[in-house]
This record gives structure tokens, C-alpha cells and sequence, in this order.
């Protein structure tokens, strides 16, 4: 069974302008994960989808150079992995998000684990998720011309300790086998299984805020590494 983790980064990004490449901890981003990727059990190649210049990481690693149509703010990740799997075919693809730094080598290994386990009960993937801290149905409010109204209706929480735990974060690592992921067009056509991690490795980085955050919490699991 062969495992393919796959890196997707675009050179240009529209929340967090060159996030990809950006240095964190003397690193870009994208190296954080190249580094991820080839510390797992699981994963037998590793490569990388960009439009990112090869000057930019110092590891020797095979690269997918992305098609101009591919590298646009509005082209589905799900699209970036269906043209990868048609150029290097793999039994497995696993996505590792390069802006989720604070998810670990063993975090993917658990992913491509849990995938091997939801297809005896015809799932298609496995999906890293994490306990949301903010939950729809108490923290959100849709501020419409006419009000401010709950985010999802029917509902009047008075404490956030009432509301049903069922929210969660993307967890940043998608384990797709090969036929499923050719099989479907979109994200939401599979059918995953979760793989829950601890909410702080979940972390997406999206804009300034989200940066200084996350470079302290590697500054800690750093630490608590060492």
C-alpha cells in the first residue's frame, strides 16, 4: 500500500500575503511540513505541489510544478488533489496543510490509520478534526440590514455549557484512497471519518493575528519537544 504525502502551497495568498514561504522559528511555513511529512511512519514519497520558487526550501524534495489554472485564490484544494493523483497515481494521498504548523508527524500517521479503518465501513476518507472552542449555534450572530439574529435559528441558548458539543475545526491532514478521491468531484462528495486531535494543534493561519499566535505555540511545543 502505497502512501503519497502530498504539499500544497500557492506562491500568492489573499488573506496572509506570502504565508506559504514566510519564515517561522528560522524555517518557511512550507518547510515545517516537508520536515512533518518525512518524519511519519506512514508515508512512503513525499511531494510537493507549488508555484513557489525552489529557492525558498532547502530540502531536495520531488516537486509538482502547479499549472496556471491551478494556482488562482478560487481553485478548490480538492480540484489541486484530483490533478495530482492523475499525475503520480498512489493507493493513498495525504494532504498536509502547510498553515496548520502545530499538527505532528504522528497526527498524520493516526489520519492514514483511521483511513485504513473507515473503509471496511465504506467511507472514502479520514479527516483530522478538532473540538471547536467557538460554536455556531452560541458564539455566532448574522448582523442582517433589519437585526442582529442567532447564527442558527430555532435556538436560545442562555449558557454555552447548554449547547450540544457536535462543532469542529478542520484538522489540516485529509487521507484520501486514490479511487475515492477520482471518483468524486468535490470535498463534500466523500464520505470521512474523523480523526480528532487536540484542539491547539488545529490552529489555521489566515492572518497577522493567526501568525503571532501560532509562532508562540511552536515556540512551546518546541520546548516541550525538547
Amino acid at each position: 500500500m502505497n502512501v503519497l504525502g502530498v504539499i500544497c502551497a500557492r506562491y500568492h495568498s489573499e488573506g496572509l500575503p506570502g504565508k506559504n514561504w514566510r519564515e517561522m522559528h528560522g524555517k518557511p511555513l512550507i518547510e515545517h511540513a516537508i520536515e512533518k511529512a518525512y518524519a511519519t511512519q506512514t508515508v512512503d514519497e513525499v511531494l510537493v505541489c507549488t508555484d513557489i520558487p525552489r529557492s525558498v526550501w532547502s530540502y531536495a524534495v520531488p516537486r509538482l510544478d502547479r499549472p496556471d489554472e491551478l494556482t488562482g485564490p478560487d481553485v478548490s484544494k480538492y480540484d489541486v488533489w484530483r490533478w495530482i493523483a492523475q499525475q503520480k497515481p498512489a493507493d493513498i494521498i495525504v494532504d498536509i496543510d502547510v498553515t496548520r504548523p502545530l499538527t505532528l508527524a504522528a497526527d498524520i500517521d493516526g489520519c492514514v490509520a483511521k483511513l485504513a479503518r473507515a473503509a471496511e465501513f465504506g467511507l472514502d476518507g479520514a479527516m483530522a478534526v478538532a473540538e471547536a472552542t467557538k460554536l455556531p449555534a452560541f458564539d455566532f450572530v448574522l448582523n442582517e440590514p433589519w437585526c442582529v439574529r442567532p447564527y442558527v435559528s430555532g435556538v436560545n441558548y442562555s449558557a454555552r455549557q447548554q449547547v450540544p458539543n457536535y462543532a469542529f475545526y478542520h484538522g489540516g491532514i485529509y487521507a484520501l484512497t486514490h479511487d475515492a478521491l477520482l471518483a468524486h468531484t468535490g470535498m463534500w462528495d466523500v464520505f470521512w471519518k474523523g480523526y480528532e486531535i487536540p484542539t491547539v494543534r488545529s490552529y489555521d493561519i489566515d492572518t497577522e493575528i493567526d501568525w503571532k499566535i501560532v509562532d508562540m505555540l511552536m515556540a512551546e511545543q518546541m520546548h516541550v519537544v525538547s
